[in-house]
């Protein structure tokens, strides 16, 4: 299914030492592709019968239930909110980039407070986007920063963007090396517990659905969900050979 069905396997496993494994069907199926996992069923079902190896994801228990892929608070809820499943079945991930530019229309920044674990800190942001290391090692912005790698934490994104010139500008800060001196963007990790709170309450998301409002407390359950993955011999090939 898409990754709101793998979602839900997903946290019906955390208790389990079983494999899933995901054959992705949805309009995003954004989990596979940071997974680099294929997209088509006779390459799904080719690796999944020839040995395929396994990763550990981190999972994130909020409001009694487990997600994998993400959470967030701020622009990209709204996003979400506002993207109907008719123009994602129309569109597919494409009904999201629609969406965007009529939400980031008046969008406020949201004074934030920050617990990650035992650091406390007060922010004004617009986003609030947290996501497994795992699925984001090949992820050019964690390369650019060179952010320590730390097993069983999960990296939380802090964003202040409030129009398309302030994101091109953000990425302009990432491809120049510079957002550790940005005011756009920081970045931080946590390995047991993240609270938001926000004195007007934000809408709030994780693996692709809404789920309620600001405050949002995560905990962080490391190595939680074993996922099937190919191995040397299914994973796609460079277009450029790495030398």
């Amino acid at each position: 299914g898409g990754d709101g069905t793998v979602s839900e396997v997903a946290s019906a496993l955390v208790h389990y030492d079983l494999p899933l494994a995901i054959v992705p069907m949805g309009s995003g199926n954004i989990l596979a592709r940071q997974l680099k996992l294929p997209l088509h069923l006779e390459k799904t079902f080719a690796y999944l019968g020839d040995a395929p190896e396994s990763v550990w994801l981190n999972a994130m228990h909020i409001n009694d239930r487990y997600y994998v892929l993400n959470a967030s608070v701020g622009f990209s809820s709204a996003l979400i909110q506002n993207t109907s499943r008719e123009d994602k079945r129309r569109l597919g991930i494409l009904a999201y980039f629609w969406t965007g530019l009529r939400v980031l229309i008046g969008f406020q920044p949201y004074r934030f407070h920050l617990c990650l674990d035992d650091e406390n800190c007060y922010i004004r942001a617009t986003e609030i986007f947290i996501s497994d290391r795992a699925l984001l090692e090949e992820n050019i912005l964690l390369k650019l920063l060179k952010v320590e790698e730390k097993k069983g934490q999960l990296i939380v994104f802090s964003i202040k963007a409030r129009t398309i010139w302030d994101y091109l500008f953000l990425l302009s800060d990432v491809l120049l090396g510079k957002v550790r001196r940005s005011h756009r963007m920081s970045i931080y990790q946590a390995g047991k517990r993240i609270q938001i709170t926000s004195k007007n309450p934000a809408v709030t998301q994780a693996d692709g659905e809404v789920i309620g409002k600001t405050p949002m407390t995560v905990e962080v359950f490391p190595h939680a969900v074993q996922v099937l993955v190919p191995n040397e011999a299914h994973r796609p090939k460079p277009l450029i050979p790495v030398v």
